[in-house]
């Protein structure tokens, strides 16, 4: 048997020694690129976040805009489908723009005087938000802004279709924007929704 000799224990165990730092090295390197890595992607996410919180404000308008634009849709379509249901000419009117008040009457046709018309139920069109409030563009604004076939009120008579739209190729629409815009006349955040020909076929601008 060799003897094993104190120098020999000493490089065994520095050898050792040695190995644990190399492993311990090695874990914590990894666990700072690991660590590197959840920065870089932190940062790259936050840097997007910031650059869209400038389009999203500048785009959040025009996305109420067009909220309000559905509800009308939504409005319209059940004016026609009430107006089929009791054979009676129905009109929807806007009474107040700014606050999107709007009210629905019946008469026998849509060309009976105003006075025939009575009255079946006055809503808004959808809870307004004070900081950025939406309003219906009325035609001495739109005539103003130059914006052809704007109106304020729509009649659809089940034997005769949309009043407004006597031909299939017509086309006419309410106009929404947000209220700011209208002194800035800015009209890339306008939402409309496009009624063409007597069967009123809704579409949104």
């Amino acid at each position: 048997m060799c003897p094993i000799h104190d120098s020999d224990a000493a490089q065994e165990r520095w050898s050792r020694d040695e190995w644990r730092t190399i492993e311990l090295w090695e874990k914590l390197e990894q666990r700072l690129r690991k660590y590197k890595r959840y920065w870089v992607g932190a940062t790259a996410v936050i840097f997007i976040i910031l650059s869209a919180i400038p389009v999203v404000m500048d785009r959040f308008p025009r996305w109420r805009a067009l909220r309000m634009a559905r509800a009308l849709a939504e409005e319209i379509s059940g004016l026609k489908i009430m107006a089929s249901t009791t054979r009676r000419a129905h009109k929807l009117t806007f009474v107040d723009s700014e606050n999107l008040i709007y009210r629905i009457e019946s008469s026998a046709s849509c060309t009976d005087p105003p006075s025939e018309f009575k009255m079946v139920r006055a809503a808004a069109l959808t809870s307004q938000n004070t900081k950025t409030p939406i309003v219906l563009i009325n035609q001495v604004t739109a005539e103003r802004l130059h914006i052809p076939g704007v109106i304020t009120s729509v009649c659809y008579d089940p034997a005769n279709g949309l009043q407004e739209l006597p031909n299939s190729e017509d086309l006419k629409g309410f106009a929404l924007t947000p209220v700011k815009d209208l002194t800035e006349e800015r009209q890339d955040r306008f939402a409309i929704v496009l009624l063409k020909g007597p069967s009123a076929e809704i579409s949104f601008n």
